[in-house]
């Protein structure tokens, strides 16, 4: 089968996120004592789940929901990333031909915020956020099951009459090694992309079938990707 649906994950993908989050993640650093007191180390979080990458730097629950909340607090009311050039557009062009979907950490009220900031809000009217389902591969294997009906009441009214969909017809497009972990343990898809969090070479040894050096490569990728997905159904 085609193709149906593609994801985007949104900080370090849709936008530039290296400087903007690490910058805000450093205050957030210096008051609790975490030791992520370097921008790689930062990077290195999103190697897995940074949720639960953040936990195993805390004395107990109790500090790691103090953290989370701190870092995500800051990130609603100060997060202001730019747009990586080129990407409104390659999305604009994704959605005249394929229903798209964020997939992020951030936070629902963030996300859309920054959807509206670039104009591109209505391309997306799936958006399963990290303060609903933390683990993405949770989230992915919800929106298999059952169209993602039970993810919230908004997804719920848009997607309730679609049919349920294969992995093949499905893919996560990210920058981290995590989100491609979680793609394929979620049985999707995963692209990446060579711009944000992680390099090429982590991208493509933790799985992705394709990793993009600019945004009109993903336009490559999509193009391929359906043709394949068409020739093997």
């Amino acid at each position: 089968m085609p193709l149906e649906t593609v994801f985007f994950d949104l900080d370090g993908t849709l936008v530039d996120a290296r400087d903007a989050a690490w910058e805000i993640f450093a205050e957030t650093n210096d008051l609790y004592e975490l030791g992520i007191d370097t921008q790689d180390k930062f990077l290195a979080l999103s190697e897995t789940n940074i949720f639960s990458a953040l936990s195993q730097y805390c004395a107990d629950e109790v500090q790691a929901k103090s953290v989370i909340d701190h870092f995500m607090d800051n990130i609603v009311n100060r997060y202001h990333p730019p747009f990586i050039p080129g990407m409104i557009e390659i999305v604009r062009q994704f959605n005249k031909q394929i229903s798209l979907a964020i997939l992020s950490s951030n936070m629902s009220e963030t996300i859309r915020r920054i959807l509206a900031e670039g104009g591109i809000t209505e391309c997306f009217p799936i958006v399963m956020s990290g303060d609903v389902e933390p683990s993405k591969t949770k989230a992915i294997q919800s929106f298999l099951d059952d169209n993602n009906s039970r993810i919230s009441t908004t997804v719920a009214q848009t997607v309730s009459e679609c049919r349920s969909l294969t992995g093949d017809e499905v893919a996560l497009v990210t920058d981290t090694v995590g989100d491609v972990t979680a793609a394929l343990c979620g049985g999707i898809r995963a692209c990446g992309v060579s711009w944000g969090m992680h390099n090429k070479s982590k991208l493509i040894d933790a799985g992705a079938e394709y990793v993009a050096d600019t945004p009109n490569e993903l336009m490559y990728w999509f193009n391929e990707a359906r043709i394949s997905n068409e020739t093997r159904s």
